[in-house]
């Protein structure tokens, strides 16, 4: 009898913008004492887009990196998954023109929204669709998020940044890669800490509607830490035990790329030692959905995966949703 097919990570890519916004130019703005963003966040800098610059022009770039480096045709891979808080229109959705800047016009292509867990969210689809079609898969999880914060709110707008990071995933009959496990949860009764309470159907723009309220508002910083290392740690203990894997098995952990102490405390919850932790965010930023690809990619180019490790992925987004994943490279 024949093995199962699994999916196969099989390339990385990813983009950031070039405008680099230090701790500095913030501080200064927001009248900040130097060093207090770091001292409380682990971040020195994000990337923010220039004007002009669109959210499919950063999928774009990352999206052709993965491509460049994978050894999957164009036309081996059916399947675009933009996972996205901030597409470029309200409608029509960015995955069809961002899967024809690719020459991928022959493959299905669709927006997910996941807050910052959607890139796992998609991750996830994407494999039931290659175990079952046999045919290759481009994700892409990219935001503009300084669009959408507050400037004139510090405790939000010190956070957040731009990118895109994308991985292609392949058919394979190598049972010793792929996902190995995965665990999704959410938990409705915080669904109002990160939020934008207007511009959807519920408040549709309205001239009396203040500016403020179109932009990102975070509610309340602890509790959403909180709430966010619990959601992490319970959904990468359950994956870890759906994969019966221990800790110890774990190579590489890859948490939401939020700040170094969320990281470092869901790591010590789940009896992983800091230094398998992989981490970004101090030079990029919260880039929600993005950050966990940028953060495989970025660290794919100076220590290239492929090995056989095992890693663990987990994340928790506005809502609050959160999920983990299990996975073999």
């Amino acid at each position: 009898m024949s093995s199962a097919v699994v999916s196969q990570l099989d390339s990385f890519g990813h983009h950031v913008p070039a405008n680099r916004i230090d701790n500095h130019q913030l501080e200064k703005h927001f009248h900040l004492e130097p060093g207090w963003i770091e001292r409380r966040t682990s971040i020195k800098a994000r990337r923010w887009a220039a004007e002009g610059e669109l959210l499919v022009d950063l999928a774009e770039k990352a999206g052709m990196e993965a491509i460049k480096n994978t050894v999957v045709t164009k036309q081996e891979i059916a399947l675009v998954i933009l996972a996205t808080s901030t597409p470029d229109h309200l409608l029509p959705p960015t995955a069809p023109i961002l899967a024809h800047r690719l020459g991928l016009s022959h493959a299905c292509a669709y927006d997910l929204s996941g807050a910052c867990s959607g890139f796992l969210h998609a991750l996830v689809m994407a494999d039931g669709f290659v175990r079952t079609q046999k045919k290759a898969a481009l994700i892409i999880a990219a935001n503009i998020l300084s669009r959408r914060i507050n400037l004139s709110e510090y405790n939000s707008a010190i956070l957040f940044g731009d990118a895109a990071g994308a991985v292609i995933i392949k058919p394979s009959m190598d049972q010793t890669k792929g996902i190995f496990g995965i665990n999704f949860s959410s938990d409705g009764s915080a669904y109002d800490l990160i939020s934008i309470s207007a511009g959807g159907s519920e408040r549709p723009f309205a001239p009396e509607i203040p500016l403020c309220d179109y932009k990102m508002r975070l509610r309340n910083g602890p509790a959403v830490f909180a709430q966010a290392t619990k959601m992490m740690a319970h959904c990468a203990t359950l994956a870890m035990m759906n994969a019966h894997l221990s800790p110890d098995d774990i190579q590489y952990f890859v948490p939401h790329q939020a700040s170094a102490r969320m990281a470092e405390n869901t790591a010590k919850k789940l009896g992983i030692g800091s230094e398998k932790i992989i981490s970004i965010v101090h030079e990029y930023g919260n880039s929600s959905a993005a950050g966990i690809p940028l953060a495989l990619s970025i660290t794919h180019k100076t220590k290239p995966f492929f090995g056989g490790e095992k890693i663990l992925l987990t994340t928790v987004g506005s809502g609050m949703t959160a999920g983990a994943v299990v996975l073999a490279i």
